[in-house]
């Protein structure tokens, strides 16, 4: 039988603003799944591309140092 042991999502997200992106941040601090910001890199045209892990459903995500 197979037993999931961790599952992830794993998203490049753009935003167009820093302001949009601080708020989908804020958001995310205050929700119930843990996620993990890889990078954050503001763009020559002030939008933000966002590279992130958002814990999928209620599976374990890992730790930051990748034990299960």
């Amino acid at each position: 039988m197979k037993k999931i042991l961790s599952a992830w999502i794993e998203q490049f997200i753009e935003f167009s603003s820093e302001m949009e992106w601080l708020a989908f941040h804020h958001d995310l601090k205050n929700g119930r799944k843990c996620y993990e910001v890889v990078s954050e890199e503001k763009r020559s045209d002030g939008s933000m591309l966002i590279h992130l892990r958002r814990q999928y459903n209620n599976n374990k995500f890992p730790e930051r140092n990748g034990n299960l």
